[in-house]
Order: structure tokens, then C-alpha cells, then sequence
């Protein structure tokens, strides 16, 4: 029975984590310009994806390590490029932390 109830606590603590980690997610503003145009850039091409770059021509790339653009980019191409899109992948992550807290 115990061990019931710290179950149900516990999805109950996953449910609020994810709530509060998605909260006002689709707001316009959410997210940085500046890497929502790097993924955006980033699935147009391959040469964009692997390089992280900023512009649509593959010159400039973005000073971040590629991977969590990576995520976003896969995640923008299932649910096309917006600002939720973006967001989402950090989102899941946060409230998957509380998970792995516990």
C-alpha cells in the first residue's frame, strides 16, 4: 500500500514538473530569436544541420555546441519550425530531471 501511494506521488510530482516546464510555451517570445533561426537554417539543409549554422547559405555558425541545436532541429522538423517546437525538447528534459532526482 506504501509503496502505491509514493507512486502516485510520484507522478503526481512528474505531472506538475511537466506543467510548470510547458507553461506558456506557446508564446511568441519564448524563445530566442536568434538560435530559432539557427534551427529553421538548420533544416534546410544537411550542410546547415551538421555545421549549426546561422544563415541560410552555411557561412555563419552559431556559438553554441551543435547537439542541443540538433535536438531542437529534429523536433522542429516533426512539428515544423515555431517557437513550441523549439522550447519542447528543454521542456521534456526539465521535467524528466525531476524523474532522475528521484
Amino acid at each position: 500500500m506504501k509503496n502505491k501511494q509514493l507512486d502516485v506521488i510520484l507522478i503526481l510530482i512528474l505531472l506538475a514538473a511537466l506543467i510548470l516546464n510547458t507553461y506558456n510555451i506557446w508564446q511568441d517570445n519564448a524563445a530566442n530569436q536568434y538560435y530559432l533561426a539557427a534551427v529553421k537554417s538548420m533544416t534546410q539543409s544537411f550542410h546547415n544541420f551538421f555545421f549549426a549554422s546561422f544563415d541560410s547559405s552555411g557561412f555563419v555558425s552559431v556559438d553554441k555546441p551543435p547537439l542541443v541545436l540538433w535536438i531542437q532541429t529534429i523536433f522542429a522538423k516533426i512539428f515544423g519550425v515555431h517557437t513550441w517546437s523549439v522550447i519542447l525538447p528543454q521542456a521534456l528534459a526539465g521535467a524528466g530531471s525531476v524523474y532522475l532526482l528521484y
